[in-house]
């Protein structure tokens, strides 16, 4: 068939979802590459909103040249949740696509996936039993190339009405023929080792250009961190030097005070000392006189006026210095509570008020716990731009047109970045499923407008299928709870 009469066949692809949505995938590409994408019908992403499944889908089944049924291993027992088989429903979709094609007419080609047989009769119920009238075609995995491209001949054999006649006119025929298909089946085999290879080197320089690119990011992000760590080391450093050179000054200036007290001190004592002497010579006469009499030991400790005033001044020394060493230390021990608190008060004065009593927090840091037990981090940033990059991550933003928070989490491994608006917080924030080996679990960060350098992160196990409700819940009583 020439490119032009393939692109005015229309096919319609029906299948279960649950049972070979995978070979549907495959055979869809196949069909658009070959046919045009308008003239493949898929029901998984080409029925509208609102429209009335068995009315668009009888529609476009009468619209189509073929239908292309794809069967598995479970496509007649494949149940609902009860147990009860989906061809005995009359609202199966399969079962109506294959009512539809038998009541108009349209050619069928059943496709086997994986060596699955075809239906008995016992297996169909009545208003399908015709579809066991047509032959069906193989598609396997091993050998997947070839079994599409002899789909894709037999529909083209099957829209122009050119059968293949059961027996051969005579042995001339038959061997030409025979010739011709193996031939065909050769060509078919070199076409399709040749796109096998090509497809495997696209894949490898895919590999590779991944492989280049998440080096790359890798050594940009260990480029930004050790910046970061650099910035926040001279950070730190400056603070500790300004925290030593307050102290020092503050010790001088205490100590500088205190000999200033010293010396009005020890000059006011001696100015005594000596007016004593002056007014009062009797006195010193009868003390030397006292001191000539007495014992050694007395006369050790009976001096002249200036040696008692000696010792009073080192007494008096003693005490200043006592109480000028206990400033400074107070001094120093005052400059590190404050330092200490100002580091927690600053994390701890943006993290939600009904958050901050089972938070511990260090640096920029906090670590908080919700009553349910999920923890929570929150990090504080320098600057708005470094907090919203963390949470981008380098990816596209999706339209405000697409919930935020999802209502389903991302496919796994997967994450999305997306503008939300709770009430009347708005911010970015990003969500990803992540699954490692056993190790299922959801993650979430964000950064909102209010608060643009506070960026928080939580994440939780994957064990059910509510656990997303709940981290969606959780997440939203966070963003409330600013």
């Amino acid at each position: 068939m020439s490119e032009d009469a393939a692109q005015r066949v229309v096919i319609f692809l029906s299948y279960r979802r649950g049972d070979t949505q995978w070979a549907a995938r495959g055979i869809y590409d196949r069909l658009v590459n070959r046919y045009g994408r308008k003239n493949v019908f898929r029901d998984l992403d080409a029925i509208p909103p609102g429209a009335r499944f068995r009315d668009y889908v009888e529609s476009k089944i009468s619209e189509s040249d073929v239908l292309i049924l794809l069967i598995g291993k479970a496509w007649a027992s494949y149940a609902d949740e009860t147990g009860q088989r989906r061809l005995e429903q009359a609202r199966d979709p399969v079962r109506l696509e294959v009512e539809t094609a038998l009541r108009l007419g349209l050619p069928i080609i059943p496709v086997r996936v994986e060596g699955a047989l075809m239906p008995t009769e016992g297996d169909l119920v009545p208003s399908i039993i015709d579809l066991l009238e047509f032959n069906a075609a193989e598609v396997t995995d091993s050998r997947w190339d070839y079994d599409v491209d002899r789909l894709l001949w037999a529909i083209d054999e099957t829209v122009e009405g050119r059968l293949r006649p059961s027996a051969p006119n005579s042995t001339g025929d038959r061997d030409a023929e025979e010739k011709a298909g193996r031939e065909a089946e050769e060509k078919a085999r070199r076409d399709a080792e040749a796109r096998r290879n090509a497809e495997e080197k696209a894949r490898r320089e895919a590999e590779e250009k991944a492989r280049r690119e998440a080096e790359e990011k890798v050594r940009r992000e260990a480029e930004v961190k050790a910046g970061r760590e650099a910035e926040e080391k001279v950070r730190r450093d400056a603070e500790a030097r300004a925290r030593r050179n307050a102290e020092e000054k503050a010790r001088r200036e205490a100590e500088e005070k205190a000999r200033r007290d010293t010396g009005a001190w020890a000059g006011r004592d001696a100015e005594e000392a000596e007016q004593q002497a002056r007014t009062d010579p009797q006195a010193a006469e009868e003390r030397a006189l006292a001191a000539a009499s007495s014992s050694p030991e007395v006369v050790e400790w009976d001096e002249p006026p200036s040696s008692g005033t000696a010792r009073i001044l080192s007494r008096r020394w003693a005490k200043i210095l006592a109480a000028a060493l206990a400033v400074g230390g107070l001094v120093v021990l005052i400059s590190y509570l404050r330092s200490a608190m100002s580091v927690e008060a600053t994390i701890m004065s943006h993290v939600p008020d009904d958050l901050r009593a089972s938070c511990t927090a260090t640096d920029k840091r906090a670590t908080c716990h919700m009553k349910d037990g999920t923890v929570v981090f929150y990090v504080l940033f320098d600057t708005v731009t470094e907090a919203k990059e963390f949470v981008r991550n380098e990816q596209q933003i999706q339209p405000d047109s697409q919930p935020c928070p999802p209502h389903a989490p991302p496919p796994v491994n997967t994450s999305v970045v997306c503008q939300y608006a709770v009430g009347p917080d708005k911010g970015l924030a990003m969500f990803s499923y992540t699954a490692k080996g056993t190790h299922d679990y959801y993650l979430s960060r964000w950064v909102s407008d209010a608060e643009p350098l506070l960026l928080g992160e939580m994440s939780t196990e994957n064990a059910n299928p509510l656990d997303w409700t709940t981290f969606e819940s959780n997440w939203t009583w966070l963003v409330k709870a600013r």
